[in-house]
């Protein structure tokens, strides 16, 4: 179940930024979001009409607003202690199974290849 949120309103575009503005306020688009993702939303799609220069954005999060759960995110920032039950980010076991090589190394995306083989092991 999925808690959803849609953000409409005037759009302009100031140097780099995309400001918009609607009966809540006026703030750029960015800010937006990272007000949203704070809360645990996270952006569906968004629809942009050059012509009227308005945008709606749809946002969802799981219903009650918990997130996903990361069990070694806590110590995963130098200097941010690991949550009370929570190995340390160096004490995070190693994965294991489906994409184990993928999760291995951060910040790589997976190819078509590795997601229609996984699609294909399902």
């Amino acid at each position: 179940m999925w808690d959803y949120k849609v953000v409409a309103g005037r759009y302009a575009l100031d140097g780099a930024d995309i400001v918009v503005e609607n009966p809540l306020g006026r703030g750029t688009l960015q800010r937006i979001l990272d007000h949203y993702g704070n809360e645990g939303f996270e952006l569906v799609t968004s629809h942009y009409d050059g012509l009227n220069r308005e945008v709606v954005l749809l946002l969802k999060r799981p219903r009650g607003g918990a997130a996903a759960v990361v069990p070694f995110a806590m110590g995963a920032v130098p200097g941010m202690p690991a949550a009370a039950g929570m190995p340390a980010a160096a004490e995070a076991p190693a994965p294991r199974g489906r994409g184990a090589a993928a999760a291995a190394a951060p910040g790589r995306r997976r190819s078509k290849a590795d997601l229609d083989r996984l699609a294909r092991e399902d």
